[in-house]
């Protein structure tokens, strides 16, 4: 049954078209923003999904995207697929260390 159901599982899986290499550890920012991320899935196509960053680089920004078609739930974007979601009373803080 589990190998059922993991195949299943790996069915539902894509490929991410613009998603970036990891940037070093040492040029990430923590941070907790609200946005809106353009997600490019292999089959699906584009999709905007709103989420938060979660770090971010000059070059890359971490946003969380929580999808069964997904296995890590976190991926780097270029910045210009990312746009902060302003709301009232949005705050931009640092993460909690």
């Amino acid at each position: 049954m589990f190998d059922q159901a993991s195949q299943h599982w790996e069915q539902d899986w894509q490929q991410i078209v613009n998603e970036l290499p990891v940037p070093a550890r040492r040029t990430q920012v923590d941070c907790d923003i609200p946005v809106t991320a353009l997600i490019v899935w292999e089959r699906d196509g584009e999709e905007q999904l709103a989420t938060r960053a979660v770090a971010y680089t000059t070059r890359a920004v971490l946003v969380e995207v929580l999808d069964r078609r997904r296995w890590i739930n976190c991926m780097w974007l270029a910045p210009a697929d990312v746009r902060r979601r302003w709301t009232r009373g949005t705050e931009v803080r640092p993460a909690p260390r």
